[in-house]
């Protein structure tokens, strides 16, 4: 494949499959991360600690990678799109999972209690806020504290870009956000939609931006062996006696760790999708489930409950069993390609019926207009 059309600089309008190749990998580590883990004792391998050590913050550099000053500065637009954007979809799938919440309960995907319409009314509201609790949507986590990082992002570097020393600001601004989103994680204090997540991600989003400021340099030393080197380097880090790397839970190793450990994960994310990008039908592949990483997102919790329930049934065990949450066995092989493709089949699905019910309603509305017309023309 000619590397002229893999290049992440926007020298065209077409939709580069590099940056949807790096979302592939992102929601696909994401899934291998909640769900069964591949284990190597010998050398304490885990994949889904492996994979924790970058697959939410891989997201935030792409952010970073994709801000272009020339249309975001100043940034109003940009965060309005952001949050209608992300906000529209984040809704739609909360009012599906907490209207499908008592169903889900009754089969076994979640042990949980069941929703009084008065709750369900206040929780639909709240998911108008980025605010939505439902056991299905525990991934979505992400979306408000993506979206507050967007916001602050782009207003600082709104501020940076219209002072007299902008990229002394920038700098500032880096040091700044990773100081207070080191102390911010240094506690165990919660904060409102994982603010203190949108903060830690702020030099990943800057560090995304400069990467693609200096790509045509940078993008040379973006090497297959450079991409192993990162993986044994983050493997060594997250195996440390500090622990592993898990934001929704608030842990980030130690400070002096957390962003080595980053932009290890985010070199190694470079390296693999580099190597993707040479190989025409893997680079469809995961171009392709970038592009519907959302859905994905969204939908491959329900999804491996489905595998849960469906074995836990055939083996009569009960949902006491079954309903564990988020995966109840031990289905590696299983979970990944069903958390992955079965999203990507259900939003085809949609698509399919969505497209025929339009034409269908076309031709309804054609055959209405034509009888109308005929009987114009014979009252005539």
């Amino acid at each position: 494949m000619d590397n002229k059309k893999l290049s992440p600089l926007p020298q065209a309008k077409e939709r580069d499959p590099y940056i949807d190749i790096l979302k592939g990998i992102g929601i696909m580590s994401i899934v291998i991360g909640h769900s069964a883990a591949i284990t190597i004792p010998a050398i304490k391998f885990n994949s889904a600690v492996f994979v924790y050590g970058y697959h939410i913050m891989i997201f935030m550099f792409v952010l970073g990678f994709l801000f272009n000053k020339d249309k975001c500065v100043p940034p109003f637009t940009y965060i309005g799109k952001t949050i209608v954007s992300m906000g529209k979809l984040y809704f739609v799938y909360s009012v599906i999972f907490l209207l499908l919440h008592n169903q889900l309960l009754k089969w076994g995907f979640i042990s949980n209690v069941p929703f009084e319409f008065d709750a369900l009314a206040i929780k639909i509201v709240n998911a108008l806020l980025f605010n939505c609790e439902e056991s299905m949507l525990g991934a979505m986590w992400f979306v408000p504290m993506y979206v507050f990082a967007a916001i602050i992002f782009s207003s600082l570097f709104y501020i940076a870009e219209k002072s007299k020393f902008p990229m002394a600001l920038h700098i500032a601004f880096t040091c700044i956000t990773m100081t207070i989103g080191l102390m911010m994680h240094s506690g165990t204090p919660w904060y409102l939609y994982h603010i203190q997540t949108s903060v830690l991600a702020l030099p990943v989003c800057y560090f995304g931006f400069f990467v693609k400021k200096y790509w045509n340099v940078l993008k040379k030393g973006i090497t297959w062996y450079g991409g192993i080197i990162a993986a044994v380097g983050l493997h060594f880090i997250l195996t440390t006696k500090h622990g592993g790397i898990e934001l929704a839970a608030n842990q980030i190793i130690t400070p002096y760790l957390f962003y080595p450990a980053t932009i290890l994960g985010v070199y190694y994310c470079l390296a693999l999708a580099k190597v993707i990008s040479m190989f025409k039908y893997p680079c469809k592949l995961f171009a392709y489930v970038g592009k519907n990483s959302f859905h994905i997102m969204a939908l491959h919790f329900v999804c491996l409950k489905l595998v849960d329930v469906i074995y836990g049934l055939i083996s009569n065990q009960g949902p006491e069993i079954y309903s564990k949450f988020p995966v109840a066995f031990d289905f590696w092989y299983i979970y990944y390609p069903v958390g992955i493709f079965l999203p990507l089949g259900i939003i085809e699905l949609c698509k399919l019926i969505r497209k025929y019910a339009t034409l269908g309603v076309s031709k309804l509305y054609a055959l209405a207009f034509k009888k109308s017309k005929k009987k114009e023309d014979a009252d005539s």
